[in-house]
């Protein structure tokens, strides 16, 4: 009976130590499936969370992109608007360049043609002093005549070169 009763409490224990290990072994089970599950929840968290922040800074580089586009495009309005005002004032200033120019070239022509004047009424003068010593042989009332045609006819260039003159000083 003894060997019954070692046998007994052995086959208890056994039976104790089986249960222990299986209760043993459920337990860990559990636990290792509670962590797993904690895993996949934190892990499931985390991704959500990056693709969060990743959708947030795509957000915020689309904002970004489109401020600096709308930056650029207001910049390079303004620089298309600056080039045309270039583009105007050289237009202008090329324009008046060319109504100097002309204005120039009216004005040397006036020149030369008043130089050429001048000549020609130098050399008429000295006609009329040579016709006036050949014609001195004549009556004194005839050269006086004379003179004061001549005179006259004088004082009408000068006066008529005068006006142009004038005209000529008001028109610049």
């Amino acid at each position: 009976m003894v060997v019954f009763q070692i046998m007994g409490g052995l086959a208890i224990f056994g039976i104790g130590l089986g249960l222990g290990f299986a209760v043993r072994h459920r337990l860990l089970l559990q636990e290792w499936r509670a962590a797993q599950e904690e895993s996949e929840r934190l892990l499931t968290q985390t991704q959500t969370r990056a693709r969060e922040i990743t959708l947030a800074a795509k957000d915020e580089a689309l904002r970004i992109r489109e401020r600096v586009e709308r930056e650029n495009q207001q910049k390079r309005r303004d620089l298309q608007k600056q080039e045309e005002r270039v583009q105007k004032r050289r237009g202008e200033l090329e324009s008046k360049l060319d109504r100097l120019e002309e204005r120039e070239q009216q004005l040397t022509q006036r020149h030369n043609r008043l130089s050429q004047l001048e000549q020609e009424l130098g050399a008429l003068h000295e006609r009329r002093l040579q016709e006036l010593q050949r014609i001195s042989k004549l009556t004194q009332e005839e050269a006086r005549e004379l003179f004061l045609a001549q005179v006259s006819q004088e004082a009408r260039q000068d006066a008529t070169r005068r006006v142009r003159e004038v005209e000529m000083q008001t028109q610049a």
